[in-house]
């Protein structure tokens, strides 16, 4: 009796091997994908949640003027643009404006290789100190 491998058994665990690597290298590509995605709207976020702080740091009097002030700001190599909206909500009859809702989106203009655009839109309300 030989010992060792048939010509067959060396052709089959070869082609299962190659079906496990395609299957691996397809799941890494799409992971890679999507964590760049997923750090795209973290920075997105980040620059969001600056330009709010800046906001709530700045005059009370001063936040209307911050309305439609977009600008473009690019982090390692990659372009972001931010929207900002200010609303005056009013109060109760005779109270006047009782509070501002502040709204930035901060979106890339390239959508990703899945099809989706990196874009986040976060709000808060800001009132007289």
């Amino acid at each position: 009796m030989r010992k060792g491998f048939t010509i067959i058994e060396c052709l089959i665990s070869v082609i299962l091997l190659a079906i496990t690597m395609v299957g691996s290298m397809a799941f890494y590509f799409y992971s890679t994908g999507h964590l760049a995605g997923a750090t795209h709207k973290r920075i997105a976020a980040e620059l969001a949640n600056a330009k709010m702080e800046e906001i709530k740091n700045s005059d009370y009097s001063l936040i209307n003027s911050w309305a439609g002030a977009g600008e473009n700001v690019t982090i390692g190599g990659l372009s972001w643009q931010q929207e900002i909206y200010v609303v005056d909500v009013f109060g109760p009859p005779n109270v006047g404006i009782a509070y501002k809702k502040v709204q930035i989106r901060t979106y890339r203009n390239e959508t990703s290789k899945f099809g989706t655009q990196q874009d986040v839109t976060i709000a808060t309300y800001i009132a007289k100190r």
